[in-house]
């Protein structure tokens, strides 16, 4: 059997004996979808919430949070359609500023904005894209919880708020989009960091519902819906997408209320029911951007591992042109993994909840990375590194035997293995 798999911005090819494989997973595609009569649909029917048009009166300005280049939104479909509705309802182009959600990401080029945007908008508007780091911001009040909620003053300090984005599986916080485009999305570090230190147990360990799809019991999403009270007032625009980026469905209303919804729609649509896990799993990050860098195809390896057996075999393909993505993130692999969990808890940072999931998947799995990083990074993180596919597959199969059984899954950041009886 030949199979390819997306890589990059390129496709890699491989080929494995029918006998092993059980199957192959893609999410779905869906052909011949008009993309505004979904974002009209669900425009025209806002889920706890006013209409646009009511929601929009008397604004005197309003301020679209966008995703960054992490995200594939069809941000160029929506900002026309969405602006196009603003202006029906009466707002001034000139009273409109689009901002990047870039939670605590590196910042975008030029070229990275205008590409995400279009040229006419990003030629026409306000752009500013958020900077967790040295931003200017305003504290808005504290979550029950105890995370200081500061967020960047253009979205603080604005009258009215639109939130538009993708709504994903997230491995941590349940899913994305939603009230995370501004809780993270436009909020200082410290903030960030203090809701997504509630990942951890005080034992340093992961806490248990801080997992994909799981929003009720989870600390980081249970702090991020309470940190909802102190947002300006906010609309939201959220789409839900087919393996192909296409907008196939979308939401709108109350960010909570709509959220909720489409995080069920994206459940439906994308979590794959398998009977037993495998012995081996062949997995694809899903190509640029998500595995731009390490930290965004994590989110890839950690739903591929959900389908191996313990002692089985994850073989992941994930560019990562861009490195790692953090400058924090190797120093966790250099300690044993209890001093680590104690560190952690006591000295957190940014992505040392991402580093602990994976140490904790990698000793449960063998994982063989295929990508662009450098063998003795791919290696520090008790990872196998492999220059091709083919390198990939033969580390993989040394360490099986020869009845082992096989799932590929074309899109690992998309699909979201559930083994029945789990």
């Amino acid at each position: 059997m030949k199979f390819s798999l997306p890589y990059g911005s390129l496709r890699k090819d491989l080929s494995l004996e029918d006998k092993y494989v059980t199957s192959i997973v893609s999410p779905p595609r869906l052909p011949n979808v008009d993309e505004v009569e979904r974002l009209s649909s669900a425009i025209e029917h806002p889920i706890g919430s006013p209409g646009l048009k009511s929601f929009l009166s008397e604004a005197r300005d309003v301020t679209i949070v966008v995703p960054d280049k992490t995200r594939r939104g069809r941000v160029n479909i929506v900002l026309p359609f969405l602006i196009g509705r603003l202006v029906e309802s009466g707002v001034e182009e000139e009273a409109i500023t689009i901002i990047f959600a870039n939670g605590a990401h590196a910042k975008q080029s030029e070229e990275e904005k205008r590409n995400i945007l279009g040229d006419e908008i990003y030629l026409s508007f306000r752009i500013e894209e958020h900077d967790a780091y040295h931003g200017n911001f305003v504290d808005v009040g504290a979550t029950h919880f105890g995370t200081e909620v500061r967020l960047n003053a253009v979205v603080a300090y604005a009258h009215r708020v639109i939130a538009i984005g993708p709504i994903v599986h997230h491995y941590f916080a349940g899913f994305g989009g939603g009230p995370k485009l501004l809780m993270p999305g436009v909020a200082a570090y410290q903030s960030i960091l203090q809701n997504h230190r509630r990942t951890l147990t005080p034992e340093g360990n992961f806490h248990p519902n801080c997992e994909v799809g799981v929003l009720d019991g989870n600390p980081v999403a249970e702090d991020i819906a309470d940190a909802v009270r102190f947002f300006p007032p906010t609309f939201f625009l959220g789409t839900i997408h087919d393996a192909s980026g296409k907008i196939v469905d979308a939401v709108a209303g109350d960010i909570l209320q709509a959220h909720r919804l489409g995080a069920k729609k994206v459940e439906q649509m994308n979590a794959a029911h398998l009977d037993e896990p495998a012995d081996l799993v062949i997995a694809s990050a899903g190509g640029y951007p998500k595995d731009l860098n390490f930290i965004q195809a994590h989110k890839a390896i950690h739903h591929a591992a959900m389908a191996v057996r313990d002692g089985g075999v994850l073989l992941i393909f994930a560019e990562c042109r861009e490195g790692i993505g953090s400058q924090s993130f190797l120093q966790w692999f250099n300690m044993p993994i209890d001093e680590m969990k104690r560190h952690l808890f006591n000295e957190y940072t940014l992505h040392g909840h991402t580093a602990l999931s994976l140490r904790t998947k990698a000793q449960r799995i063998t994982i063989v990375l295929v990508s662009s990083l450098p063998d003795e990074v791919v290696e520090s993180m008790g990872l196998v590194a492999a220059r091709t596919p083919e390198k990939g597959l033969e580390e993989a199969r040394s360490r099986l035997t020869n009845s082992f059984k096989a799932i590929i899954l074309t899109d690992g950041s998309i699909t979201v293995p559930r083994i029945k009886g789990a």
